[in-house]
């Protein structure tokens, strides 16, 4: 039997003038937007470096860039997985 893992991803993006960091997480029944803020461009500078290494310590890797967009996934845990079909299922 193949052993195929299951996977969720993310968006880190960033609007230029509002000093906002999005960080938008995709589920099978939605998505989800974390915004991070700051109120200077210095702060900014610091801001998305900070987003990206939380990230790839919370296991996320990053797979593209486009346009200034991250994508990044990550592979579900077993539980993870169950708990998300269980979800499905309802």
């Amino acid at each position: 039997m193949a052993n195929h893992s299951a996977w969720e991803y993310c968006v880190v993006s960033e609007v230029p003038t509002g000093m906002v960091v999005f960080v938008t997480f995709y589920y099978a029944d939605g998505a989800k937007r974390v915004e991070h803020r700051t109120k200077n461009y210095t702060e900014l500078t610091a801001l998305k470096p900070r987003v990206i290494a939380d990230l790839g310590l919370a296991g996320w890797e990053l797979v593209s860039v486009d346009m200034g967009a991250l994508y990044f996934k990550r592979i579900l845990s077993v539980s993870e997985v169950s708990e998300t079909k269980k979800a499905n299922d309802v």
